[in-house]
């Protein structure tokens, strides 16, 4: 689907790629959103350039998403779509071409409807379309930084959640126990999370370098892609921090498991040394040997059930004694 947006007086005005022919002078910015083959011949025919394909625009060396060609810039970054239990990252190509911006995607979510709101505050912001890239950067900048704010609490409570119960009541503490399954399901995901958005930050870190160094962007828009280069930076430092504490996190989830996991061994250890004398007074007396003199006794079926508990009792003590239980 081709969308062209021009300025008409105050206002910016959808085109149709029919009445992009007679108003491509006025146009600013060009969106082709999902396109097929047949929509970038006819972009490519009408401006002269070449459209990156889909396969073109997800190959990861440099080469082929930062680079200019006759007096055009291709740009490729990868964005974040979806929620934080399902994110996606996608690659969007903003194409510099003489004053117009044509952006290339395949996924929604692009900020464009706060572009548009912009515009009908103030047309005269957006002249032409380095300034609308630098817009949409800003844009997707402060998308990444609403998504490390959210990560930053579901991390601050994740981390609530696993210190805050009292490991060594024995399990008489008020505060339920962490169900540490779910913990790592939430890690995992949050870590996840973490690594687009660092992929996302790191291709915009890459974009920012290139674009400074070509001759579209003046002294207003460097100022702003100095700017967001700023905050990209202290983003990316705090995404670090935030991966950092999800691997220690989950170091310190598996470490509970762990020590949970030698707790109930050490009881099943203890309580199979605690039985085992009860169960040798036991067997000795199941024999059927003709001569033993305890079972002529008349309290010898007391002593047998005495002795079991003495030797079961004492070993329990001793444990506790010990420190072991």
């Amino acid at each position: 689907m081709i969308q062209a947006y021009h300025f008409e007086g105050t206002q910016i005005q959808e085109l149709t790629f029919t009445e992009l022919n007679a108003h491509l002078a006025d146009t600013v910015w060009i969106d082709l959103f999902n396109p097929t083959e047949e929509e970038e011949v006819l972009i490519e025919d009408l401006l002269g350039i070449d459209i990156p394909t889909r396969e073109e625009m997800q190959r990861i060396e440099l080469s082929s998403r930062l680079y200019q060609h006759n007096n055009t810039l291709f740009a490729t970054i990868n964005t974040i779509t979806g929620n934080t239990l399902h994110s996606e990252t996608h690659a969007v190509t903003f194409v510099l071409h003489n004053k117009w911006l044509i952006t290339v995607r395949y996924v929604e979510g692009l900020p464009y409807n706060n572009f548009i709101e912009k515009v009908k505050l103030d047309h005269t912001l957006f002249p032409k379309g380095s300034f609308i890239l630098s817009f949409f950067l800003e844009e997707i900048t402060e998308q990444l930084a609403d998504i490390l704010e959210n990560a930053t609490h579901v991390i601050e409570e994740l981390n609530r959640h696993i210190f805050k119960y009292d490991y060594a009541s024995n399990g008489t503490s008020k505060t339920k126990k962490p169900d540490f399954k779910n913990i790592i399901s939430q890690i995992g995901r949050s870590e996840d999370l973490l690594s687009q958005t660092r992929e996302s930050l790191f291709t915009i870190t890459r974009m920012l370098s290139f674009i400074l160094q070509t001759s579209y962007f003046q002294n207003h828009e460097n100022k702003k892609i100095t700017m967001i280069m700023r905050d990209i930076t202290s983003l990316l430092d705090h995404a670090t921090f935030l991966s950092n504490k999800t691997n220690f996190l989950l170091d310190a989830t598996l470490g509970m498991i762990n020590i949970e996991q030698s707790s109930i061994i050490k009881i099943v250890s203890v309580a199979a040394v605690v039985f085992l004398p009860p169960t040798l007074v036991a067997s000795i007396y199941g024999m059927n040997f003709q001569y033993m003199p305890e079972l002529q006794w008349y309290v010898g079926y007391p002593f047998a059930i005495f002795l079991m508990i003495l030797s079961g009792f004492l070993p329990y003590k001793y444990f506790k004694y010990k420190g072991w239980l």
